[in-house]
Formats: structure tokens, C-alpha cells, sequence
């Protein structure tokens, strides 16, 4: 159970360190940053069902390394997918997803 935090202060660490060079300071990749904290909240709202889903789906063992590797960025896309989707819609994205 000490990989997941070890992996996610690893992460922290190297975004804190990264985003000190000038190719981070680019105004395109501010505009895409941005775009994505627009979804952050609707992504921690559904990323559990996310898993769920994408497991049940694919027969996933949850407990193997390619999981832990890849499952983060697999679940964060198609999390974000759907938040910017359900976004577009009226009333979810207004009061839902803001």
C-alpha cells in the first residue's frame, strides 16, 4: 500500500520542479492547463465509477504493475472525457460540473 503515495509525492515533486522551466511558461500550455483544472473537480466526482466501469469492462487485475502504471492516465482521459462531454450539456454542466 506505499507505492500509490510514494508514486503520487513522486508525481508532486516533479511537477513542482518542472513547471520552474521557460518551455512551462508558454501561454499554450497555460490555456491547456487551464482548461484541464476546468474538469478537476468533475473528475475527482466520477473517477471511482470511472474504475469501476473500466475494470469491469476489460477484465482488469487491479493489482498488477501495468495497472499501476497505466491505469492512472487510462482512467484520468476517459474521466476527463466524460466531464468535458457532461459539461456541454445545459443544466449538468452548469450546477453538476462547473
Amino acid at each position: 500500500m506505499r507505492f500509490p503515495i510514494l508514486l503520487a509525492a513522486a508525481i508532486f515533486v516533479f511537477i513542482k520542479y518542472a513547471c520552474d522551466y521557460p518551455i512551462f511558461r508558454n501561454e499554450k500550455f497555460i490555456r491547456l492547463i487551464k482548461w484541464l483544472s476546468g474538469a478537476s473537480f468533475g473528475i475527482y466526482l466520477i473517477h471511482v465509477l470511472v474504475i469501476d466501469r473500466i475494470t469491469s469492462w476489460f477484465s482488469v487485475d487491479t493489482l498488477s504493475g501495468w495497472w499501476r502504471l497505466f491505469g492512472a492516465f487510462a482512467v484520468y482521459f476517459a474521466a476527463l472525457l466524460l466531464v468535458k462531454v457532461l459539461q456541454k450539456i445545459p443544466y449538468v454542466g452548469k450546477y453538476l460540473f462547473p
